[in-house]
């Protein structure tokens, strides 16, 4: 953060290890969803459900939410000799459709992305029990102490906000849309997860 961030959102995995290395806080839940990190398959894949990951090519973000969740789904439903490549998610739709990897994990809007673009297809996973894809607002301890006010003030907004997407989806999206120069049919299928 090196003082010059004042608030940031992270996924779990993330703010948990800037947590245990910088004087950090998580001082927030700010969203979840349990299809927000979905596993992607090119559109001809014999992959038909995350069993059948098993020896096969993966594309995946080390030290993300998205990693830890794929450990958790590798351990519960003991899936075997995966080779994991470590891909930023802007080079997962490139490597799914030369075929460099057999399928990604990865988190939104990446999977709308390339479903829209017919790239692939989404490999839906059974809700498992304890597996979580919070993001979560972080803040130095110093911005707690000197500046506990305005973080109340920035969640009370964060309030706010998440009431009027609830209640505003459309006019939401395109907002989302405009502000991201993202398809808005993409930042539809995106939020909705």
């Amino acid at each position: 953060l090196a003082n010059q961030i004042e608030l940031g959102m992270y996924s779990e995995t993330p703010a948990i290890i800037m947590a245990s290395k910088t004087p950090i806080k998580i001082i927030s839940n700010l969203a979840s969803g349990k299809n927000r990190r979905r596993l992607i398959v090119p559109m001809d894949s014999d992959i038909r459900n995350i069993s059948d990951i098993s020896g096969k090519r993966i594309a995946i973000k080390k030290g993300t939410g998205a990693y830890g969740n794929w450990l958790f789904l590798e351990e519960y439903y003991d899936i075997k000799d995966v080779e994991i490549f470590d891909l930023d998610n802007t080079n997962m739709p490139e490597a799914l459709r030369t075929n460099q990897v057999d399928a990604i994990f990865t988190w939104e809007p990446t999977p709308s992305l390339i479903e829209l673009n017919g790239y692939g297809k989404w490999i839906p996973v059974e809700q498992v029990p304890g597996l979580t894809a919070p993001l979560v607002l972080i803040t130095r301890d110093s911005n707690i102490k000197e500046k506990p006010e305005a973080i109340k003030k920035f969640i009370r907004a964060l309030k706010k906000a998440e009431l009027f997407i609830r209640y505003n989806p459309k006019e939401s999206a395109e907002i989302m849309a405009r502000k991201l120069s993202l398809p808005l049919n993409l930042t539809e299928r995106s939020m909705s997860f």
